[in-house]
């Protein structure tokens, strides 16, 4: 996986496996625009268009779940090892 880049995670039913599958937002960000007639605009997002067709891409397979990710690598990231206090504090902290 790329860093900062999204992904659907895909799960499926009566399988222990997983797709991974890109969101490309680099071509076209990651809203979608609709000219409408007499100056009328539709804006969705990419996501939720591609997260509607996920199912044309394993047409053999029942889709369980679509969860959408984002990988950020920081090698400034340090959390040390302590057992009191949240986690997601410790994430803040440092961020």
């Amino acid at each position: 996986l790329e860093n900062n880049q999204l992904y659907f995670m895909v799960t499926f039913a009566y399988e222990d496996n997983f797709a991974v599958v890109n969101i490309p937002t680099e071509e076209c960000g990651r809203f979608i625009t609709f000219s409408m007639e007499e100056e009328q605009y539709k804006i969705t997002f990419l996501d939720d268009l591609l997260k509607v067709n996920i199912p044309q891409l394993f047409p053999e397979k029942e889709i369980d779940g679509i969860f959408e990710i984002k990988l950020s690598r920081d090698a400034e990231l340090y959390i040390d090892d302590e057992i009191d206090g949240l986690l997601a504090e410790k994430i803040y902290d440092s961020l």
